[in-house]
């Protein structure tokens, strides 16, 4: 099972990735299963809001309700893209793995072996640190319940739930279902669009690595005089055939794997725009009550959480800033090889290649967020000013 697939299995946990053979009556409970998690996730948010008093708004009491809230508006675009975009998220794994990227030999496999090796320890990585996070914010919140009054969370219930011990354990127990489900959702997102990031990644330098293969042989190829004797002219013009098919295979892989980026860019971009603009805002507020909260269970678990925002942002912007090196990599070798030592019909195909290599390749989400690393110390910057904003 590759890591894209293995990430798959999160959301499957989560209720919003039906697993791809299941058919019939247990698909039908797996969407029932589906229904119960949105309908839990939903409600909380629902009675959240409506425990905030808008006519008089006291931005610095609710300061920590409406970051909670925000965040069901974030993850309301990735689970949309996870239920409606889950055809499309199978055709990403599928050509990942057709015959343009198909391994060839010992080496392309060795240059898969260790890009999924370090995107399996920084996804695995990032999974410890999401779920010591949730572990340890759910902790706090269970330590500071007060039965039968106090919730974990803030919300305006639709019913007296102080009337008995098991109503106010059952309405405990949904909320912290709901929180749990929404920073898991949050969490899992980032490993299904980092993992996909880091094997487009993984093509690119495989292609790299067969364009110095195809240069080397042509060089050679040059070299040879096959002009001696008329015997040779039928193996000419196969070894020319061959040439031109080299290269002709090479410009298709790379064509495929640019409409594969820019599939996956229309699937994730909507989800990672509003994930970007709500992060910004959820960072600052959460240095802006960490700054001014006790130093308590409540206290750490916020610290926890603060370092996973800060922690998906910059996957996110890593990730999709990798792949426009890499790119950039693969445009600067093309032009750096002895393609000028190929034949003239050679040549003619490679300048054409250099022409369509010279557009950068980059994740534009939103028509003007690019993700960088750039873009990532812009977001710490806008945070660190929204949180100067607050303070003053």
């Amino acid at each position: 099972m590759n890591l894209i697939t293995s990430s798959w299995k999160v959301f499957t946990w989560l209720g919003l990735f039906r697993p791809i053979k299941w058919t019939g009556l247990k698909a039908r409970i797996y969407d029932l299963f589906t229904v119960i998690v949105l309908f839990c996730n939903y409600t909380f948010f629902a009675c959240g809001v409506m425990d905030i008093d808008f006519t008089h708004l006291d931005f610095y009491a609710d300061i920590e309700l409406i970051t909670l809230m925000l965040q069901f508006v974030e993850n309301t675009p990735k689970i949309l893209c996870m239920l409606l975009n889950r055809n499309d998220l199978i055709e990403i794994e599928y050509k990942l793995k057709n015959d343009h990227f198909e391994l060839k030999d010992d080496e392309e496999k060795e240059i898969q072996k260790k890009f999924d090796k370090f995107s399996r320890a920084v996804l695995l990585s990032y999974a410890t640190l999401q779920v010591s996070a949730l572990i340890y914010y759910t902790i706090g919140r269970i330590l500071a319940m007060e039965s039968p009054i106090l919730l974990p969370y803030r919300s305006n219930i639709p019913f007296n739930y102080s009337t008995s011990n098991e109503i106010y354990l059952l309405t405990s127990i949904d909320q912290l279902f709901s929180v749990s489900s929404l920073i898991a959702i949050n969490g899992a997102f980032n490993l299904v669009f980092t993992s996909t990031m880091h094997q487009i990644c993984t093509k690119v330098r495989i292609l790299k690595y067969r364009f110095n293969v195809i240069i080397e042989q042509l060089e050679d190829d040059a070299k040879i005089d096959y002009s001696v004797e008329d015997d040779t002219k039928k193996k000419i013009f196969m070894t020319e055939r061959n040439q031109d098919e080299l290269i002709a295979n090479w410009v298709e892989s790379h064509n495929e794997l640019l409409s594969l980026y820019d599939f996956t860019k229309s699937v994730f971009a909507k989800a990672v725009f509003i994930h970007y603009v709500i992060n910004s805002i959820v960072i600052c507020t959460l240095a802006y009550i960490l700054s001014h909260c006790e130093i308590d269970n409540i206290f750490f678990g916020n610290v926890s959480y603060f370092c996973v925002k800060c922690t998906q942002q910059f996957l996110q912007c890593s990730s999709a800033h990798q792949i426009t090196l890499e790119f950039e990599d693969l445009r600067d070798m093309i032009f750096t090889t002895n393609w000028f030592a190929t034949k003239i019909s050679i040549q003619k195909s490679i300048i054409i290649i250099m022409s369509k290599s010279i557009i950068p390749v980059e994740f534009i989400s939103g028509y003007f967020v690019t993700l960088s690393l750039d873009s990532f110390k812009r977001i710490i910057k806008l945070s660190y000013t929204i949180y100067n904003v607050l303070e003053g």
